[in-house]
């Protein structure tokens, strides 16, 4: 896997190398599409690309649920770092990272709270679906001990308490701005969206 990820890279986008970490994240994707996908959004984060780098520990960890979630989180924080940029650039990055955040861990709560509040700022009513996907999340009990055991000591009802009131402030939001845009129907037919948000219609 890593060897042919490392010629298609060549390929592309001629590189000469990519490092290991970078072949495991594209392992990691759901596809081949997603993963060069992944390859172009590295080339053009390069600040990414070096973070991501330093995350030697995962080569050493057998656990791939773990490492998909340590990987969310990378893609997380950097979409947070891109936002308070502000800007089209900043919104549109901070959107891709955390789409791949996604990618890695679907069930990820940084990261749909990520995206509402990002939209929001582009007073997109999607913000709402994002938010509403994290409110009307119940994990089960396989998933449930898996954040207690990468957010132990009662970190995860902590986090979900402080995410969930500030997803009903989005909420409120978008209903007093019945004038947004939502671009969930130009989205709804995309596979992704549809896994992501169709319950939410």
């Amino acid at each position: 896997m890593s060897n042919w990820w490392a010629r298609l890279a060549r390929m592309i986008f001629g590189r000469a190398k990519w490092d290991a970490v970078s072949l495991l994240a594209f392992s990691l994707m759901p596809s081949d599409t997603e993963g060069r996908a992944l390859a172009e959004y590295l080339i053009c984060n390069p600040d990414l690309a070096a973070k991501l780098r330093m995350h030697t520990y995962l080569l050493e960890q057998t656990d791939e649920e773990f490492k998909r979630w340590c990987l969310a989180g990378l893609f997380v924080n950097y979409a947070t770092v891109l936002a308070e940029q502000g800007g089209l650039q900043g919104y549109n990055g901070a959107t891709g990272a955390a789409c791949y955040a996604l990618l890695f861990f679907e069930d990820y709560p940084l990261a749909w709270a990520c995206y509402a509040l990002i939209q929001v700022e582009c007073q997109n009513s999607i913000a709402a679906r994002w938010a509403k996907k994290l409110l009307y999340f119940r994990p089960t009990k396989t998933r449930l001990d898996f954040y207690d055991k990468v957010m132990p000591d009662g970190q995860y009802k902590i986090l979900m308490t402080g995410l969930r009131s500030r997803m009903k402030e989005v909420v409120a939001v978008c209903n007093l701005h019945p004038e947004w845009s939502d671009s969930y129907q130009f989205l709804a037919g995309i596979e992704y969206y549809q896994r992501m948000l169709g319950k939410f219609n």
